[in-house]
């Protein structure tokens, strides 16, 4: 997947650093759209993949304003990003990437105690790039990772993957750093980039992955050694 990618920003940011100004309301399709994006997610839903139409946190833009990564968000669904897509393609052709969902998208390079990075190889059941390797992702959920009940969190949402895709307990994370927003350039899709440290061995996490929330979404879990170049 390389090549693929636009990146914005690059540093290194705490939670401190990353301020998100966010409003619950969407930016709402043209109604003849709405119902296309619906066809589709109901045909989408006969697949054996697993699917749920869950409200995701879309970045409208972003900048930085001194040390601080300023997010700007709205709001979208799952539905509505899967159908964004499928048609970005021809939208972009004609002049209307402004239709794209921009739901915003998180991953996290999870580096071990003894010094390996985690890999996985994304299954059957998800809905996109099965079978290719990947790091631990997910999406920011405008309700699910607003622990003050208002904005959402991304590191809280980065820190709930980690836990749900690998079993892991918040409190063996010793560290979370943001250290980038990209773009699939292929879907128009924003994408913050972290690095998670935890205190647990390679051997540990392969262990608590068995019971994961989320370890339908891959198929394997592998390791490559953080001296590897390129990997931080």
């Amino acid at each position: 997947m390389g090549g693929r990618f636009e990146i914005h920003f690059s540093g290194r940011w705490r939670k401190a650093e990353v301020h998100v100004r966010h409003s619950a309301r969407g930016t709402a399709w043209p109604e003849a759209l709405a119902r296309q994006a619906e066809q589709f997610w109901q045909q989408a839903l006969q697949s054996e993949k697993k699917l749920f139409n869950g409200q995701l946190v879309s970045l409208h833009d972003a900048r930085q304003n001194g040390n601080a990564l300023v997010l700007r968000t709205d709001q979208t669904c799952y539905r509505d990003q899967l159908f964004s897509n499928e048609k970005i393609a021809v939208w972009q052709a004609n002049g209307a990437s402004h239709l794209a969902a921009r739901g915003l998208g998180i991953s996290t390079v999870v580096e071990t105690a003894d010094g390996q990075v985690v890999m996985i190889r994304r299954s059957e059941k998800v809905s996109g790039h099965a079978g290719f390797l990947d790091v631990i992702g997910g999406h920011v959920h405008p309700v699910e990772h607003a622990p003050d009940g208002e904005t959402p969190d991304v590191f809280f949402a980065i820190e709930d993957e980690v836990r749900s895709e690998l079993g892991v307990l918040v409190d063996r994370i010793t560290e979370t750093v943001c250290i980038g927003l990209l773009e699939n350039s292929e879907w128009r899709k924003p994408e913050l980039v972290f690095v998670s440290r935890l205190e647990l061995t390679c051997a540990d996490i392969v262990a608590f992955s068995k019971q994961a929330e989320e370890r339908f979404e891959y198929s394997e879990i592998s390791t490559i050694p953080t001296t590897v170049r390129g990997v931080t």
